[in-house]
């Protein structure tokens, strides 16, 4: 009796909607709940890893402001100790500097003391005249987010729309914006991302010189493994992406599919998926990070998140795609295929050059 409680069909019902919102009659639905606590977790673990990397470097970027300069380096001078004569004999009384200038001076000092000046100091000398780690690493990811969002949101709305139902949409071009009634493509979502990483890179990027773009990439894999694993969850509750019919013990009966599917016990390939993508964020979280180069942790992501996706297609109903349909695999497979390969690309494209994440020292520009 036990082991059929654990081993019968599931007969779901899930309501979609998860609650709504008093006063605005808004359905707060568990998809979007699970989108949103993926992003939540997503960018506190990239907020972390990016106030790592700007707690030991020092860039222009790091001077908030040279007004208060004067008034913390007088607060400094009467403590009389050893660092307080390096910056006396460094900085005349009351010198006008701008950021630029300030900036120079106190670089050439964590430079000729690294024994006795770094940026910890700095940052406790001179706390309104410096951005703290934890400011800088906020600004990255404030940014980071809204572009991430806006990638995957458009990228997954319009490779919905194009690679699995143009004939519709090609009609019905203002339903092309009805995000709510659902439609979202992963595959799409990931070149929205992609293209969105481009974008940010010739931006907010720009002021990091700790990150690269492929080394921003790395730092994405294991957030972005949960993120999917969550959504996955979403379509669950949902009842769409339903697999196909089986009479296997852990078979699920949707009763209320959102595509109108016939009420028969299917595969729960959306479970499936969660797991696939959950394992994936696993092993990312704990893949050594010392011993890769930059981009291939990125490219072992996406070898582990499109080779699940390719073969788990096999175990799902075919949606209503025009677009590859006189071949014998499904769209979703064809568009995992340049993924694959993508991710094998980065893997290999510079295994020659030194490791990605080795240990962080002061870093210092002009």
């Amino acid at each position: 009796m036990f082991l059929n409680f654990f081993f019968s069909t599931l007969n779901w019902n899930s309501n979609p909607t998860a609650f709504t919102l008093p006063y605005f009659d808004l359905e707060v639905r568990w998809y979007g709940l699970f989108f949103v606590a993926g992003f939540y977790i997503g960018y506190l673990m990239v907020e972390k890893k990016v106030r790592n990397l700007v707690s030991s470097s020092f860039y222009l970027r790091d001077i908030k402001s040279a007004d208060f300069f004067n008034e913390e380096l007088e607060g400094l001078l009467v403590k009389n100790n050893e660092e307080s004569k390096l910056f006396k004999t460094a900085f005349s009384h009351n010198q006008n500097l701008d950021k630029s200038k300030l900036f120079n001076k106190l670089n050439t000092l964590l430079i000729e003391n690294p024994s006795r000046i770094t940026k910890t100091f700095f940052l406790n000398a001179f706390p309104k005249t410096l951005f703290s780690p934890k400011e800088l690493s906020n600004y990255f990811s404030d940014h980071l987010l809204w572009y991430l969002v806006l990638g995957t949101v458009i990228g997954a709305r319009l490779g919905h729309v194009f690679f699995y139902e143009w004939p519709y949409y090609q009609n019905n071009l203002l339903a092309i914006f009805n995000i709510r009634e659902g439609g979202l493509a992963s595959h799409g979502g990931t070149i929205g991302v992609l293209f969105a990483l481009f974008l940010f890179s010739q931006t907010t990027l720009k002021r990091f010189p700790e990150l690269s773009l492929f080394k921003l990439m790395d730092i994405l894999t294991v957030p972005v493994a949960l993120v999917v694993s969550f959504i996955r969850l979403g379509n669950f509750f949902n009842q769409e992406i339903l697999g196909k019919p089986t009479d296997l013990p852990w078979s699920v009966l949707f009763q209320s599919p959102a595509s109108g599917e016939s009420l028969v016990p299917r595969h729960p390939v959306q479970l499936y998926e969660s797991l696939a993508y959950f394992l994936s964020f696993l092993f990312l979280f704990f893949l050594p990070e010392n011993k890769l180069k930059e981009g291939q942790k990125a490219g072992i992501f996406l070898i582990l998140i499109f080779g699940s996706r390719f073969f788990l297609e096999y175990l799902k109903e075919p949606p209503t795609a025009l677009v590859f349909s006189e071949t014998t695999l499904l769209t979703g497979q064809l568009l995992s295929i340049p993924f694959v390969a993508l991710g094998f690309y980065f893997y290999i494209r510079n295994r020659k050059s030194p490791p990605s994440f080795k240990k962080q020292g002061n870093s210092h520009v002009n």
